[in-house]
Order: C-alpha cells, then structure tokens, then sequence
C-alpha cells in the first residue's frame, strides 16, 4: 500500500511540475556569397540562426516570434527535435527600449509617400 501512495504522489509531483526553459543566446542571418540572408530558402517560417554570435554553431530555427532581421539578437529554445525562436534577447543590449520591430510588411502601413510607403494604410 505505501508503495502505491508514493508513486501516485511522485506522479502528482511530476505532472505538476514546469519545465525550465533552456534559452540560447544567438543572431539572426548568415552570409552567403557575401550577401546577407535571415530566411531559409525553402523551409517557410525558418531562419537562420548564430548561436553566440559564432559562424561555426549554425542552426535552422522557426520563427513566429520576431521579424527577420539580420544581427538581431534573439532567443532560441529546443522543441521536441526543432529549435525555434523564443523572442528578442533584450538584455544583451542595455539601450534596447521596448520598442517592438516592423514585420516585412509593416511599411505598407506607414503614411509616407515622400519616402513611397504607405499603400496600405489602416
């Protein structure tokens, strides 16, 4: 009987429980030929990732989560047999603000058709 107290307890405990994220420091883009490129060619949502900054530890992430950017410093978590973008790393950088960057499209948006944006403005 105290046998299958403890399991169901240890069961309850672990169910419970929260995971830690593992969150990895890295940068947005590579370059190929000389040009930069954040987006991987062929996989939609993708980009490529630096991890600490470092050409040698190049990784494919999904990104749901932050424009792509090239050098913008972002978070990455594991999930499952992926890595995905968790969002910017503001800490790196102690003049960040808390201003959130524009999508691609975002100048679409923008009434400035001195500087030819602002087709769609809403």
């Amino acid at each position: 009987m105290p046998k299958k107290n403890l399991h169901r307890q240890v069961k309850g405990i672990l169910e419970d429980k929260s995971d830690k994220l593992n969150l990895i420091s890295g940068e947005l883009g590579i370059q190929i030929g000389g040009q930069k490129t954040v987006e991987v060619s062929g996989r939609d949502g993708f980009v490529w990732v630096r991890l600490r900054g470092s050409q040698s530890e190049l990784i494919q992430a999904y990104n749901a989560s932050v424009s792509p950017i090239y050098g913008l410093p972002v978070l990455v978590i594991r999930q499952g047999n992926k890595y995905a973008i968790y969002g910017r790393d503001i800490e790196r950088y102690d003049n960040w603000g808390t201003s959130a960057y524009l999508p691609k499209h975002g100048t679409q948006h923008s009434f400035a058709p001195e500087l030819g944006m602002g087709g769609d403005v809403t």
